[in-house]
């Protein structure tokens, strides 16, 4: 017998804005313009059509409705708040990696939820994305050793982004560590 769920989606929708500001270097003008964002109106955002063709929706969470009105106290009150995005059904957060299919490059630019979260936790958390990559890679056909992934621990400047292909920073931790003898 069939059963009703109710269903979270999530999709990508990205916002842009365009600031001037003069600085020294490019560096300097990163800077300014990460303290500026907060400063910025919701009118100088702007939100460009979503393209369904470039990316899916992701299943955030999902409610099996005849469980809850088993086993809920007030599964009407449940239900409804699950609806309207304030019930509990666990928190879940997004990283982005930002990818030029042309050049191959991109970075995954980091949150800051994540770097407050617990460097276990990260690995973990890395892993699994890293995993789901490898997997794409080994079943689609891209050639694997054109790509490589790692996780930076310390990022230049305090920069949150982790840019890719990685492959010399691997190539200098696989020398790092057999000068160490590791």
């Amino acid at each position: 017998m069939s059963r009703i769920y109710t269903v979270r989606l999530v999709r990508p929708v990205f916002q842009h804005a365009t600031v001037e500001v003069q600085a020294w270097s490019q560096s300097s003008a990163v800077n300014k313009v990460k303290r500026i964002t907060k400063t910025l109106s919701e009118t100088e955002w702007k939100t460009p059509d979503f393209n369904n063709g470039d990316y899916e929706v992701h299943v955030q969470s999902i409610i099996d409705n005849q469980h809850v009105y088993e086993n809920s106290a007030n599964p009407h009150r449940q239900i409804s708040e699950f609806r309207a995005g304030t019930g509990d059904s666990g928190e879940i957060r997004y990283l982005l990696l930002a990818a030029d299919p042309e050049t191959g490059a991109g970075e995954l630019l980091m949150q800051p939820w994540f770097a407050q979260c617990d460097q276990t936790l990260q690995a973990e958390l890395c892993s699994d994305w890293s995993e789901m990559i490898e997997f794409v890679i080994e079943n689609d056909g891209i050639d694997a050793s054109d790509v490589q992934i790692s996780v930076v621990e310390e990022k230049p400047d305090n920069e949150n982004v982790v840019h890719f292909p990685t492959r010399d920073l691997d190539e200098e931790v696989v020398e790092a560590e057999s000068e160490s003898g590791a």
